[in-house]
């Protein structure tokens, strides 16, 4: 061969190789950019974000066929914000639960039927004829009928009842002229009520056919729970209570400044909605007092969720839950394409479905933790400290902090959620937390009076009070030796608060304790211990325990051998986290700057200080404390007080996915006992991320009620199968 045909291929191989490169590059760059935009739309649309997600993690793999950690990092945000169950084509101003939750009623938009369907599968049990275009549709509070009311066509009555067990009807009620596009019953069911789009209101007594009531003119309407009284707005600055049984105006709220088109009362709160203000408001009408108002740009229907939350809609499709006082507690759907002009909740709070100006309606799932298939549990009314599950999975449990700042320890069964509460009332110190074995039959605590304490979680007894002054920083996994610190508690530490003055009998100084008869083991010195790990049992890390010392050195002790190991110093930074793998191969700590230092045990046991068994040591993208570390299976997770749950592949020392939390302290974050997924806490709710991407994908197909459309196609630049043709 010439040297002018070796150059030649040579250029040729490399030009070949070149454009490889580029393509592969061209690739990673779109599919950040699909992650991007499917992080982009879940405020918008969740569903629409699966979708995107999923083009992102078909767009580019690795060499190791895994995809951009911002494409699984999108598809589990985008799951975690999904909350849709059913996708329904009809619905337009009527939608009803019956009371047992079993049936949802809709309406047939400009049509003579009101479709009644199976809540848990969205099949159509029947179809039920009316004698005119139905309007709202409301089940009585016994479930034995349901209201269908009338838009006004000729010939056809104001509202019609329907026996449930037959859907056959019951009578009808004659009224006012209007298009009545809404209709409810008294608490009692004494009484139905009908409001029409141009203002009229009507009521029946539903054994005679009498009618009670008429009001024109109304905007709002709603029944007020244990009375047969309803609320109205009538276009001025208040609103009346008015009782349906001879129209007497039994209250009346003055509410300056705000003329409410819609009205929802719950007790001794009423919330309106201002089309013209823009807001949502809720008033106090025992005293008058405005407590709270919320900006909405094009607020529609507002109503009380059974649990009390808030619940508003706008013209957008946008539906907003939120705890009065608390918009940290807001929960937002999105995904109607147009205005949502009625809701309505299962009578358990956990279902809500909305209708509105698209024809459509949609049936979510609105509790804390999201719907069963996401794995989630709620943690009402406290943050998570620390989740350790059972060996087998049947349970897990967890130290949490309650909302008044005390400490306990929980049981959780994560098919059913079921949560018992094992011990309560331990110290609030925020230095001072429970520990738990990794067996889940022993913890050690601190009491509400600063007294250390070993527990049997089994029976909830105090099998051994420690010492004075000694607070619990780690228990082996069989319960049976505990790390104490001898000093935080009882003399004065910079930037902890002391707890009380010492003894003379106090153990003024760092110890491992035997944890069933109290003897001394191991003596870690007089300097304070913040953090504290022992290895797995039937590990080679079996006999060893780390701990950080005055917070900025961390020591490694051998028990079997009661010797120092080593010793390394980590100034100016201090520890916030550590912890064994399971299998005892590696140790990881981290620090307040973010930063994350992986051990090699083995190295450690063969004699190598701890600087020269450093196998990783990485600084956290955008910093933070690092609240917790935990490494298992071959992953590592890191939770962030900056908000952040990260994961790492140990093996290619890489990222895979950075998870957005809202942290409500120290965000705790756990394996579960085979290492397929972790637990992390997210605003009071522990969610599951699972490694297994298949899993992902089959969860994405459960939790999607549609494709990609043409447009969105368009938008996105995507192309191929996914979209229509």
């Amino acid at each position: 061969m010439s040297a002018a045909l070796v150059v030649m291929v040579a250029l040729t191989s490399f030009a070949v190789f070149q454009r490889g490169l580029a393509d592969e590059q061209a690739q990673l760059t779109r599919a950040r950019e699909l992650a991007g935009d499917a992080k982009l739309a879940i405020d918008a649309d969740p569903e629409r974000a699966i979708l995107l997600a999923l083009e992102a993690l078909d767009t580019f793999r690795d060499g190791d066929d895994r995809p951009v950690p911002e494409a699984t990092s999108a598809l589990h945000a985008a799951l975690q914000a999904s909350r849709v169950e059913l996708h329904l084509d009809h619905g337009y101003l009527g939608v009803a639960f019956s009371p047992d939750g079993r049936f949802l009623a809709t309406d047939a938009r400009d049509g003579t039927q009101a479709r009644i369907l199976e809540t848990a599968s969205g099949e159509l049990t029947v179809e039920v004829e009316g004698q005119g275009d139905v309007g709202g549709v409301e089940f009585a509070p016994d479930g034995a009928s349901l209201a269908v009311s009338y838009q006004g066509t000729a010939g056809s009555p104001a509202v019609e009842l329907f026996e449930v067990d037959t859907w056959r009807s019951l009578g009808s009620f004659d009224g006012p002229a209007d298009d009545y596009v809404s209709v409810r019953f008294t608490d009692d069911g004494r009484y139905v009520v009908a409001h029409g789009w141009d203002g009229q209101v009507a009521v029946w007594e539903v054994a005679t056919g009498e009618m009670m009531l008429e009001l024109p003119g109304v905007m709002g309407l709603d029944t007020v729970a244990g009375t047969s009284s309803i609320a109205v707005t009538e276009g001025g600055d208040e609103v009346r209570i008015v009782d349906v049984r001879d129209g007497a105006t039994r209250e009346t709220l003055a509410t300056p400044g705000i003329a409410g088109e819609g009205v929802a009362v719950d007790g001794d709160r009423i919330a309106l909605t201002s089309f013209n203000a823009r807001t949502v408001e809720v008033w106090d009408r025992g005293t008058g007092e405005r407590l709270d108002a919320y900006a909405n740009p094009t607020p529609l229907h507002v109503s009380w969720a059974p649990d009390g939350r808030l619940v508003h809609t706008a013209n957008d499709g946008g539906i907003r839950l939120v705890h009065v006082g608390s918009d940290r507690d807001a929960l937002l759907l999105q995904g109607h394409t147009d205005g949502v002009l009625h809701v309505a909740f299962t009578p358990d709070g956990a279902t809500l479905a909305s209708v509105g100006w698209a024809d459509e309606a949609r049936v979510w799932d609105i509790t804390p933790e999201g719907p069963a298939d996401l794995g989630n549990i709620g943690v009402p009314g406290a943050s998570v400290w620390e989740t350790v599950p059972a060996p087998d999975g049947s349970h897990l449990l967890m130290s949490v902090t309650r909302a008044d700042s005390q400490r306990r320890i929980d049981r959780v069964d994560p098919s059913s959620g079921d949560l018992r509460t094992l011990i309560d009332g331990l110290s609030e110190h925020p230095h001072h937390s429970p520990v738990i074995a990794s067996d889940l039959a022993t913890a050690a605590v601190l009491d509400a009076d600063g007294h250390g304490q070993i527990i049997d979680l089994l029976d909830g007894e105090v099998h051994l009070t420690l010492p004075p002054c000694t607070s619990p920083r780690a228990i082996s996994p069989d319960g049976a030796r505990v790390v104490v610190d001898g000093r935080m508690a009882c003399t004065p530490v910079p930037g902890t608060p002391q707890l009380a003055d010492p003894p003379d009998d106090a153990m003024l100084h760092a110890a491992v304790l035997d944890a069933r008869s109290g003897e001394l083991l191991h003596h870690l010195g007089d300097q304070p211990i913040n953090w504290a790990t022992f290895g797995p049992g039937g590990t080679p890390a079996a006999d060893l325990v780390a701990v950080s010392v005055n917070w900025d050195i961390i020591e490694l002790h051998d028990l079997e051998a009661g010797a120092l190991i080593g010793a390394m110093p980590i100034d100016p930074d201090f520890t916030t986290s550590m912890w064994f793998s399971d299998d005892g191969q590696r140790l990881a700590f981290g620090t307040q700057s973010g930063q994350v230092t992986v051990f090699d045990v083995a190295a450690l046991l063969d004699g190598a200080t701890l600087e020269e068994a450093i196998e990783w040591r990485f600084t956290e993208p955008a910093g933070g404390v690092v609240s917790h570390t935990r490494i298992a299976g071959g992953w590592l997770a890191t939770g962030n007080m900056a908000g952040h749950v990260r994961v790492y592949d140990l093996g290619q020392q890489r990222l895979i996915s950075d998870i957005e939390v809202q942290p409500t302290g120290p965000v705790s974050i756990a394996f579960t006992s085979d290492a397929t997924a972790l637990l992390y806490e997210d605003g009071r709710t522990v969610r599951r991320f699972d490694f297994d991407e298949e899993r992902l994908r089959v969860l994405a197909a459960s939790r999607l009620t549609r494709g990609l459309t043409a447009t969105e196609c368009t938008q996105y630049r995507i192309e191929g199968a996914a979209c229509p043709v």
